[in-house]
């Protein structure tokens, strides 16, 4: 079997360098935008049962988003506390997802959670 090789185009040489060169603009020198831009999927309580799990953070740490769940359900509820505002959404019988957010050193923080019994 013969294996034919296409001469690259210049068009999209041209092309695929540049995007090259976008992405390596972004990845250097976006820093801490680039690295705000996503949600980090932070675990769950440790014992299983009635509590919170399926944490997640935007902008904070892991384990700072799991101790905002921790102090939410501890608390009974608490929707107002280290300027913390939450909101909690029933979804189903024993489950609700909580949202909590606030806007701390110049930087919007949130923290998403599931809980229910």
């Amino acid at each position: 079997m013969r294996v034919r090789r296409h001469a690259a185009r210049p068009g999209r040489l041209v092309l695929a360098s540049c995007a090259l060169s976008v992405a390596l603009v972004l990845g250097a020198g976006g820093g801490a935008q680039a690295d705000a831009a996503y949600w980090r999927h932070c675990g769950d309580q440790n014992h299983p049962g009635a509590g919170w799990y399926n944490v997640r953070g935007h902008n904070i740490a892991c384990r700072n988003a799991r101790g905002v769940a921790r102090h939410w359900w501890n608390s009974g509820g608490d929707n107002h506390f280290d300027r913390w505002s939450c909101t909690n959404k029933p979804v189903g019988e024993e489950l609700a997802i909580a949202d909590c957010k606030r806007f701390r050193n110049g930087k919007f923080q949130r923290v998403k959670f599931e809980n229910g019994a």
